[in-house]
């Protein structure tokens, strides 16, 4: 059988038509949420109120959610779950459940199973279609008593889960849905442990499972601390290197640019220097002609000198010559 199949027609009235969340922007905003946080497979953050929410919006919506999934469930079972195989609402050997709702039925009665869930699942519609209770307006309040009504439907559907588990179980498992089973309960029991919505005397029929959850997901939920700890130490360590690396890649740029900044000059002084040296090979060029010039310009004036001496020896010989004749023309 399909988990979503209705089964025979016998007790067709248990099962009934999946209910709609409050239909104000909020509660349509709030069902998203719900699917989201689902979708992701964390059922503590499925369960949690989100920030900035209005709690009796969350409970309103979830409750809504609730009853659908064990309005589901329960129908995979109505085929099995008859007034002959199940003729009183039990949770193992140690727990009966009797119906009252305090209105048209009083005093609590023995009914069978599939009675006792038509009986709930009549009462839980009543409630949520009683928009004094379940307001359907954004802005509506909600009344006083509210929490008190949504924790009496939470215990009532926590008796179905209790029913199925002790009396079907063995039928979900050969029908495979155990594991959607599992994951459902798993999901209404942290969201009523969250919410503190069932008194823990009433999960005494499975309160061995009920903690097993809870002990896994307070594990669970450590065990992500830890990691997410972990993760910001790694990421704090990480940042801290970069930071590192940022500065010595700034010192290195800097340093770089003084390098070229010193590159620069020492281009430019080796510019300066070619010229210098140029410079010095033109005055030496010039240097060497002027000193050939000059080494001529002595030549020359020795050449001069030379003559202007060979002239004036012999012009003082004949000068003498002519006084030694001056002095014979005297003598005569």
């Amino acid at each position: 059988m399909s988990l979503f199949g209705l089964g025979s027609n016998k007790n067709q009235r248990t099962f009934r038509p999946k209910k709609n969340a409050p239909s104000s922007n909020k509660g349509v905003q709030l069902k998203k949420h719900i699917d989201a946080t689902l979708g992701s497979g964390n059922l503590r953050d499925a369960v949690r109120l989100p920030p900035g929410e209005e709690l009796n919006e969350w409970l309103a919506v979830n409750t809504v959610d609730f009853f659908n999934q064990v309005n589901i469930l329960y129908g995979t079972l109505i085929e099995f779950c008859t007034p002959a195989t199940c003729p009183t609402m039990t949770a193992g050997s140690k727990f009966e459940y009797r119906w009252a709702d305090g209105v048209q039925i009083k005093k609590p009665i023995e009914v069978s199973a599939p009675k006792y869930v038509e009986y709930l699942m009549d009462w839980i519609e009543v409630q949520l279609d009683d928009e004094s209770l379940f307001p359907q307006k954004l802005g509506t309040p909600f009344p006083p008593n509210f929490r008190e009504v949504v924790k009496t439907i939470f215990k009532r559907l926590f008796r179905v889960y209790a029913h199925i588990y002790h009396t079907h179980f063995q039928k979900i498992v050969s029908l495979k849905e155990e594991a959607h089973l599992n994951t459902c309960f798993k999901h209404f029991t942290l969201f009523t442990w969250e919410f503190k919505l069932i008194d823990k005397a009433e999960l005494a029929p499975l309160i061995d499972l009920i903690e097993s959850i809870v002990t896994e997901q307070k594990a669970l939920h450590y065990e992500l601390h830890k990691n997410i700890a972990l993760q910001r130490r790694v990421t704090i360590s990480q940042a801290e290197k970069i930071q590192r690396f940022q500065a010595e890649n700034a010192d290195l740029k800097k340093q770089l640019s003084e390098a070229q900044g010193a590159s620069s000059s020492l281009a430019a002084s080796s510019s300066e220097l070619e010229t210098l040296r140029a410079s010095q090979k033109n005055l030496e060029a010039k240097l060497a002609e002027a000193e050939q010039k000059i080494s001529e310009k002595n030549s020359e004036l020795a050449r001069k000198t030379g003559e202007f001496e060979l002239k004036r020896q012999t012009d003082s010989d004949i000068i003498q010559k002519q006084q030694k004749n001056l002095e014979v023309f005297a003598s005569i």
